[in-house]
This record gives structure tokens, C-alpha cells and sequence, in this order.
């Protein structure tokens, strides 16, 4: 049961999107027809934490209309979602209905554990192809990793381009390996073709997987030419009472795609966030 508090902050959030904003589900729909020629991309990158019903703090009931309305209010063309089980995934479906999904659960490869769901908008992509690449190589604590991908046409200029999105949980030693093939399987999938590249990492920008990842793709912050975050982090924990605060979500993409802006999200609404992470929003223009 949602807290009277939790209400509160819901009813405030949501009149302040809509008079500041002035977006709701059905202009959403109404408003991303795609415009002839249109090449400007809005992509999310969004570890929304999985559902624990034992979750005190993040209790997936009372934050799930946070996290619909963060996406409905900045409305990305596509959407990297990590750490997401099934009934999480089919929920936002539901709520966002301009988008269509791809994914697949890495327990089972159906249903059973989380899904690195790509999500993107019906109305100027069409799906031509989609797959599911296991990342399990050198992973000492046992969890099973996957790269979702998928391959989108852009219906404004008929253009292929590709998604991928991911989580690693390995520790940055054995990440760097896993990445390895990471690039091989990206280059065998999409070839010389534009792609974007969204995920939780679990690194920050100066740690070894990080770096090597940009060896041969750009990342958004870095390369934006209007960089309008105030944070410099993406994941908030507490570890021994302390705050921490850490930079571990990316959008990578080709080296012939410019970024125009960058932002990490401050989706916190009276110090409640909706995840552990934040989301991060950037948009690109392919050439």
C-alpha cells in the first residue's frame, strides 16, 4: 500500500509535470509522428532496480508511477532499461503505450530473471531484427549478463541503425575481458552501421572496462556539445551510513554519430528517488 507521504509527493510530481511540461500519455502519441528527414535521436539509458516486494526503501508499487513519468515527461525515442523483471517490464508497456519492447530474461532466456529491455517508439522506428548475446565469460560471482540488441529502421529516412543495451556486474578485471567480446559481437551484429550502445556498467569513467570501451566508440558526456547535468553521478548507496555516489550508467555510441546534448536526470522527488540509479538522457543526430 502506497504511504500517505509517497502520495503526496505522487500528487505534487504529477500536477508539476503537467503545468511545467505539459506532457501526458496521449500527447505523447500524438505528438512523435515522424518528421520527413527527421535524423535527431533522443536516447535513455534507465536501471530502474529490480522488483523486491521485500524492498522497504524501494518498494516497486509506490515508485513505478515515479519512473513512467520521468520517461512520459522527457519523452526518449529509445530507452536502455536494466535490471527489470518481466512484470516490470509489461507494466511500463502498458503505462507508455507509444513504445514497443524487446528482451528476454537471463535466467531462463524467456520470462525468469532481469531483462535488458530496449525499448523504442513505435512511431518512428520499426523493428526488422532483434537477439540476445550471453556475457557470462569470466564472471566469478555467478550472475548471468546479457546484451540485448536490436535492429531499428528509422521510418523518416528508411535508415537501419542498431540498440544495444546491457548490464555487468563482474568485477572491472574480468569486465575488461567480457568487453573484449562485447566489441566483437557488436561489429559482428550491426557491421560499419550507426549503433548505440546503452548500459549499467558497474565502473566509472577512469576504471580500465570504461576506458577500454572507448577505445572504439564515443561516449555522450564526453563528446556533447551542451553538456546540461549538474551531477557527475549516476548511483546513490549507502555503505556504512555514508552516502555514495558513483558514475556507473553510459550511452556509448558509433564514431560517426555527434551528440547535441547530454543530462543526467535529478529524478528525485522530497529526497525520494524512484532507483538506485539515475537516468541519462542525451540526443544524437546521425549524419
Amino acid at each position: 500500500m502506497m504511504t500517505t507521504r509517497l502520495k503526496r509527493i505522487l500528487f505534487l510530481f504529477l500536477g508539476f509535470s503537467t503545468a511545467y511540461i505539459g506532457v501526458s500519455y496521449s500527447s505523447l502519441d500524438a505528438s512523435n509522428a515522424p518528421t520527413k528527414g527527421e535524423k535527431t535521436i533522443c536516447a535513455m539509458s534507465y536501471n530502474i532496480r529490480f522488483d523486491d516486494p521485500e524492498d522497504i526503501v524501494f518498494n516497486w508499487e509506490e515508485r513505478k508511477s515515479l519512473i513512467s513519468q520521468t520517461i512520459s515527461a522527457n519523452t526518449p525515442d529509445i530507452i536502455g532499461i536494466q535490471e527489470a523483471y518481466y512484470n516490470q517490464v509489461r507494466w511500463l508497456e502498458d503505462e507508455l503505450s507509444v513504445y514497443k519492447w524487446y528482451a528476454i530474461g537471463s535466467d531462463d532466456g524467456k520470462f525468469r530473471g532481469e531483462h535488458c529491455a530496449i525499448f523504442y517508439n513505435k512511431h518512428k522506428f520499426d523493428m526488422i531484427d532483434s537477439g540476445t548475446i550471453w556475457l557470462d565469460q569470466g564472471n566469478t560471482k555467478g550472475e548471468k549478463s546479457v546484451m540485448t540488441w536490436v535492429k531499428l529502421q528509422i521510418l523518416s529516412s528508411s535508415e537501419d541503425m542498431f540498440v544495444f543495451n546491457t548490464r555487468l556486474t563482474m568485477e572491472d578485471k574480468e569486465k575488461v575481458v567480457v568487453i573484449a567480446d562485447l566489441k566483437e559481437s557488436i561489429a559482428s551484429v550491426a557491421g560499419k552501421s550507426h549503433f548505440i550502445l546503452t548500459g549499467d556498467f558497474n565502473a566509472e569513467p577512469d576504471q580500465s572496462s570504461i576506458l577500454k570501451i572507448m577505445e572504439w566508440c564515443k561516449e555522450a558526456r564526453d563528446n556533447s556539445f551542451v553538456n546540461t547535468s549538474k551531477l557527475d553521478y549516476t548511483f546513490i548507496s549507502e555503505e556504512g551510513g555514508v552516502k555514495v555516489k558513483k558514475r556507473f550508467d553510459y550511452v556509448f555510441f558509433s564514431n560517426d554519430i555527434p551528440v547535441n546534448t547530454y543530462e543526467v536526470l535529478n529524478n528525485s522527488y522530497n529526497s525520494i528517488y524512484p532507483s538506485d540509479h539515475l537516468p541519462v538522457l542525451c540526443k544524437l543526430r546521425l549524419p
